[in-house]
């Protein structure tokens, strides 16, 4: 279809994405922030300990996608569990408050729940990765196969 004479084609509407605006997402990333400042960890570290850039964590960081293993491993840099981000400010601000008078009983609780967690996530990997290989030789045999077939 031709244009006419003198005028200009519209120009494609940039794509811009845009950061998810959900309060508990954005209280989360804060409440984060805190406590790496208050347990002076720096993001730096972090990124490290995620086995991930500096640039590449900030990425995620940034466009709130942190990958929830790595909340459980930034959970164990500062050593609080990775469930109690979930609550409240005011529930975070008690937890803290009990966790220097409270006994070792109900942290071991919170922590063998996050362990339970972990470990279910772990099998659930390994039940994939073992989908996958029996795929992946599946289609050596097939593959081995045909190579037989072609000597033949």
């Amino acid at each position: 279809m031709a244009r006419k004479k003198g005028t200009v084609a519209a120009k494609p509407a940039a794509v811009k994405t845009e950061k998810p605006t959900n309060k508990s997402v954005e209280s989360l990333y804060g409440q984060l922030s805190t406590l790496l400042k208050k347990n002076k960890v720096a993001k730096r570290d972090v990124a490290e300990k995620l086995g991930m850039s500096y640039q590449g964590f900030l990425h995620s960081y940034n466009n709130r996608n942190i990958r929830l293993e790595g909340w459980y491993e930034i959970g164990e840099m500062v050593n609080k569990p990775f469930v109690a981000r979930f609550e409240s400010p005011k529930a975070n601000a008690a937890v803290e408050e009990n966790s220097t008078v409270a006994s070792a009983a109900p942290q071991a609780s919170a922590s063998d729940d996050f362990t339970a967690l972990r470990l279910k996530n772990a099998e659930e990997k390994i039940a994939i990765l073992e989908k996958q290989i029996a795929s992946l030789e599946s289609q050596i045999q097939d593959k081995q196969t045909i190579i037989e077939l072609i000597r033949k």
